[in-house]
This record gives C-alpha cells, sequence and structure tokens, in this order.
C-alpha cells in the first residue's frame, strides 16, 4: 500500500508541476500579446492587466524553481532573485494603484513617450 501511494503522490507532483509550467508558458504569451496591445492602444486598464499576467506568471514559475532549487543548491540563487523580483514587482503595481487612486485618474488613457497629457513648457 505505502509503495502504491508513494507512485500516485510522484504523478500528482508531476502533474502540478506540469500544470503550473503550462500556466507560465501561457502567461508569457499573453503577456506579450497584451503589452502589444497597451503599446498600440494607449490603454491604462491594458497596461494594468499586462503587470497583473507578467507577475501571475512569476508566481507560477517561483514553486518550479524552488523544487528544482531542492536538488541543486545553486538554484536557490535564482529562486532569490525572481521572488525578489516578485516582491518589488507587486510594491511598484500597488504604489502606482494607489497613486492613481489618490489623484483620481479614471485610467482612461495611458500616457506614453510623445503623448501630450502632462504639464508643457511654454516661452
Amino acid at each position: 500500500m505505502g509503495v502504491q501511494r508513494r507512485r500516485i503522490e510522484s504523478r500528482l507532483a508531476v502533474m502540478w508541476a506540469l500544470w503550473l509550467f503550462i500556466c507560465f508558458l501561457v502567461t508569457v504569451v499573453a503577456a506579450l500579446v497584451l503589452g502589444l496591445v497597451a503599446k498600440f492602444t494607449q490603454s491604462a486598464p491594458v497596461h494594468r492587466a499586462t503587470e497583473v499576467v507578467v507577475l501571475s506568471g512569476g508566481l507560477a514559475l517561483l514553486p518550479l524553481l524552488i523544487d528544482r532549487a531542492l536538488d541543486k543548491p545553486l538554484m536557490w540563487i535564482v529562486v532569490v532573485l525572481l521572488a525578489a523580483l516578485l516582491a518589488g514587482g507587486v510594491v511598484i503595481f500597488v504604489r502606482a494603484l494607489l497613486d492613481r487612486r489618490a489623484t483620481g485618474s479614471r485610467g482612461g488613457t495611458h500616457a506614453g513617450p510623445g503623448s501630450s497629457a502632462g504639464p508643457t513648457l511654454e516661452t
């Protein structure tokens, strides 16, 4: 009974690792598409959605890297870097979201480079 249980647990672990990797791959493609749409339309909600998709892709990759790092100690450097990037990304995203809410910006368009949004210098 113990051997069969270990086989089932091993299959479940492989299945979850596969699903997390597929989720990571899907988020990469979705982030690229959303990033292009956000760039061409200059839409703030699409830009925010791109940021959320990128963060969720990194979050899906983190358990896979932790699992690999248990076998290879050198991988812990990559795990720490990814965790720091995720934490920094979440902090930046939340600060930007709170800043937009504090200024009352509804997010109609994203002010990108070359746009006329913002202060201008008049001579």
